[in-house]
């Protein structure tokens, strides 16, 4: 079981909603959870703490087995989220707010456009899609836009689980690096997940199995990631402070139109809305 092989069945394999649940849970059941506990039998732990971005496939497949999992619903500010999942170097930066042209899933304009791994498409498994949009739409989106997209779809399908799954126990945080002081640091995010799987800081124990879908991964703070604010100021930070001043006007004025322009050709209804509100920061 890999990854590869994991995103290529989420975009070609299940035909309808009942079928994908059915595959998600061999998934989970059949694949991933014998390894963990083989794993976690291995170490001594107690628990089994899953991390990592692939799990937006199929963390349906937990379904029948609620009463052993916790589920942690990690909330980062979605127009950081937005740009991390599209950031460009300044000399193409214009690809981050063109329209792709594209019908296909493609969102990432790091080299040029390509499929981003960590994602949902509204053309992939339609059927489960929360959020509809057009494809003639999503043909016209910029791949910030796309990134607003995929962040408003999962916070819906999210909602949409628990809903369905009344029982399923969970803990929710929320952060943010650009105003950590209102939202949370991811520092305090990681906290909190830490007293969730018993880990002590203080003196390094582990008593859990932290486990990213088929091979292994740790927390550790900041991340790869950077905002486009961020990464645009490195790039001219031999200029005057006054084109810094300007530049970062001119960046988050961008971002703001992008912004409505999204809500607009989105069209959301207040059903909709509802599902998304919390994780409009």
């Amino acid at each position: 079981f890999t990854y590869s092989r994991l995103r290529q069945w989420y975009a070609f394999s299940p035909n309808n909603r009942v079928e994908s649940d059915v595959e998600q849970r061999d998934i989970v059941m059949d694949n991933l959870v014998p390894n963990w506990n083989k794993r976690a039998e291995e170490r001594g732990a107690d628990t089994v703490f899953i991390t990592g971005h692939d799990s937006i496939y199929y963390f349906r497949g937990f379904a029948e087995m609620l009463q052993q999992t916790t589920f942690v619903r990690i909330r980062r500010s979605r127009t950081e989220t937005a740009r991390s999942f599209c950031e460009a170097g300044l000399h193409n930066l214009h690809r981050m707010f063109s329209p792709v042209h594209k019908k296909n899933c493609v969102m990432n304009t790091r080299r040029g456009y390509r499929l981003h791994s960590y994602s949902y498409c509204p053309l992939e498994q339609p059927f489960s899609v929360v959020l509809k949009i057009d494809p003639e739409k999503w043909r016209m989106l910029s791949p910030y836009q796309r990134g607003l997209w995929y962040v408003d779809e999962l916070e819906a399908r999210w909602n949409r689980f628990i809903q369905e799954f009344p029982q399923a126990k969970y803990i929710e945080v929320s952060w943010s690096s650009k105003n950590p002081q209102k939202y949370g640091s991811i520092y305090e995010a990681q906290s909190a997940m830490g007293r969730l799987i018993h880990l002590d800081s203080s003196h390094g124990h582990q008593k859990a199995v932290k486990t990213h879908g088929s091979h292994s991964n740790t927390i550790s703070p900041g991340g790869k990631t950077q905002e486009s604010y961020e990464f645009i100021m490195k790039m001219i930070d031999n200029q005057t402070e006054t084109l810094n001043s300007t530049m970062s006007h001119w960046i988050q004025t961008v971002y703001e139109k992008q912004e409505t322009e999204y809500k607009q050709i989105a069209n959301y209804s207040k059903e909709q809305l509802k599902l998304i509100e919390k994780v409009q920061f």
